[in-house]
């Protein structure tokens, strides 16, 4: 009797959230929200569709992303160095690089004088975690500042090797490390990337809107994006393209338009235009037509011939 009343309450909550989320279709144990009619929105660049994901209560989908960087935008060189006008009488360089210095992580740089070159040195040095964690034991890093390290899995290549974004999110992952185990000295930046639009697809992830990435890249891009991942120890090589894990568990398949797997589940597609051809647009068109996947919610940022902004919209 208690078993039965159990699941006549479980029916019941989910019969509660399906009528809750009014135009919404709730789907399977991962609670994948869909559109029962399909929707195509115009958005003027492509982190503004976490927007629309949020407007429409997305949850637990599969994204097909046709962009070059998976968070649309090559991160600012240089967004989270420090500068000089940073320090000053609130923040003396010299009592970082001293706090820095008597910690003893075995790391060279700051032995023979202090500078602010010589402190963003050593934000670019992949060895300042590991070092860090063996000394700081007792500080307990918030899962945000652990996300972009397991994100980029930055142990598994020297930074010189890694791709301008991911340099950028060592980068920044040192500083906000420094910043959390120096709050008296360190100076403090206002946001990170982790909370800012600019990073709209994992925070998409992190807030569930997002299970599984197809990032599709233009095909005169591939050759780069080729050659770069194929350098990189730390990600799979796959028979069309790579695949990543992002924030530990999200897989990312990175590949070529033309080599898109049948999805049988209904997709968000979030399209740069500008950057696809007219004759990749077409094949988008073709894809369509043939069943390859069908979206029913589409970000567009840019203009599309009208024959696929159509079949967009009536999916």
């Amino acid at each position: 009797m208690q078993s039965r009343r159990k699941k006549a309450e479980i029916i019941g909550s989910i019969l509660l959230l399906a009528l809750s989320c009014g135009t919404l279709v709730l789907y399977g144990r991962a609670h994948r929200l869909m559109l029962p009619v399909p929707v195509a929105k115009q958005i003027s660049q492509p982190r503004e569709a976490f927007r629309v994901w949020e407007e429409y209560g997305i949850h637990g989908r599969v994204l097909v992303l046709m962009d070059r960087y998976l968070n649309a935008e090559e991160v600012e060189h240089g967004a989270f160095t420090f500068t000089p006008d940073e320090f000053g009488a609130d923040h003396p360089l010299e009592e970082l690089c001293t706090a820095i210095r008597n910690d003893r992580y075995g790391i060279d740089g700051l032995e023979s004088g202090c500078t602010v070159e010589k402190l963003n040195a050593l934000l670019e040095t992949q060895d300042l975690y590991p070092a860090w964690r063996q000394k700081k034991p007792g500080i307990t890093l918030p899962p945000q500042l652990l996300s972009i390290i397991r994100s980029v899995r930055v142990h598994a290549a020297r930074f010189a090797d890694l791709p301008s974004e991911w340099k950028e999110k060592v980068i920044e992952f040192n500083r906000r490390l420094l910043e959390l185990t120096y709050p008296d000295t360190a100076p403090k930046r206002s946001s990170w990337s982790f909370v800012g639009n600019d990073n709209y697809v994992y925070k998409a992830i992190r807030e569930g809107h997002i299970r599984e990435i197809y990032h599709v890249i233009p095909e005169a891009a591939w050759p780069e994006v080729e050659r770069t991942l194929s350098a990189y120890h730390g990600i799979e090589r796959t028979g069309t393209g790579f695949i990543i894990t992002v924030e530990n568990i999200t897989p990312v398949h990175i590949l070529k338009l033309r080599d898109l797997p049948i999805l049988s589940e209904k997709i968000l597609l979030n399209l740069n235009a500008p950057i696809w051809s007219s004759a990749e647009l077409s094949t988008l068109a073709a894809l369509l037509r043939s069943g390859r996947f069908a979206p029913d919610l589409t970000t567009v940022a840019g203009q599309v011939p009208r024959e696929l902004q159509d079949m967009l919209s009536a999916r």
